[in-house]
């Protein structure tokens, strides 16, 4: 998560099998000012355990994105009512 992106984003390499997706070639600047090649945008169905989140757009990043596949951004944490507690890191 990371209440302070803009968009959600994930890296190709996260994407299991065959998707199609709307191709578009983007770039987005990232906290650190670098820039990060986008491939194109992508519906992708989150769970975690049972629980359902339904269908979100993500950006597809080119490049590995360092340890994480991706980022749940502020589009996602609203569209899903996402409560933080950062008092007891819930």
């Amino acid at each position: 998560m990371d209440t302070g992106s803009a968009v959600s984003i994930i890296q190709e390499d996260a994407l299991n099998g065959e998707n199609i997706y709307l191709k578009n070639n983007l770039m987005v600047k990232a906290v650190t000012g670098d820039r990060m090649e986008i491939q194109g945008q992508l519906d992708v169905e989150l769970s975690s355990g049972e629980k359902r989140f339904g269908h979100h757009r993500f950006l597809i990043a080119k490049k590995p994105m360092g340890k994480f596949q991706g980022i749940l951004g502020d589009d996602w944490l609203k569209a899903n009512g996402a409560v933080i507690d950062l008092k007891t890191d819930a």
